[in-house]
């Protein structure tokens, strides 16, 4: 890979990123996915909108997918796994086991 493209790669997910991120607010803001504080561990003052990691990732994939030639295996193995793990990060992945040694969780 050339430096020319690297950086253009690079330039594009900057530029991509300073889009996606005020739609991601908005959008988690409408939707209501926020984190609410509650005055104990969480001490923010507003709720704060969860999607802006979604932006950069997207933000990301776009500028990967425009830079890169990726057949179409591979870009589907990309974006199941993207989707799989976005999914899972807005459901919620399920707890861990209670795990005890000696009668003390560890």
């Amino acid at each position: 890979m050339s430096p020319v493209l690297a950086t253009a790669g690079f330039v594009l997910a900057f530029l991509l990123v300073l889009y996606f991120t005020p739609l991601a607010r908005q959008a988690a803001l409408r939707f209501g996915i926020v984190d609410q504080p509650d005055g104990r561990l969480k001490r923010q003052t507003e709720p704060v909108p969860y999607l802006g990691g979604l932006a950069v990732f997207l933000a990301y994939l776009v500028a990967l997918g425009l830079v890169f030639s990726f057949n179409s295996r591979l870009l589907g193995l990309l974006l199941a796994g993207t989707l799989i793990r976005d999914g899972i990060a807005l459901v919620g992945a399920p707890p861990p086991a209670r795990r005890t040694v000696r009668g003390h969780r560890i």
